[in-house]
């Protein structure tokens, strides 16, 4: 084998192992993408699981405005209840 036979193959071998590390950092991230959808599609479904029914939400009464009166009889104000 030539000098540049070797010069040659030692090349081709230092850029596969440039391939490879970049495809085994693509494959953590499609790896760690892949977990985080399942993770968050899971909680979409326990949180809509454990969610009551739109049929049975009914609004919520908030009561009634207190109108504030004086000594003397005078209104002063109101209070709104939120």
């Amino acid at each position: 084998m030539t000098r540049r036979q070797r010069q040659i193959r030692r090349r081709q071998r230092a850029g596969k192992g440039v391939q490879r590390g970049f495809m085994v950092m693509l494959g953590t991230l499609v790896v760690v993408a892949f977990l985080s959808a399942l993770t968050i599609v899971g909680y979409i479904v326990g949180i809509t699981a454990t969610a009551p029914g739109i049929d049975s939400l009914r609004p919520i009464d908030k009561g009634a405005t207190s109108a504030v009166y004086a000594s003397n009889g005078k209104r002063l104000g109101f209070i709104q209840n939120d």
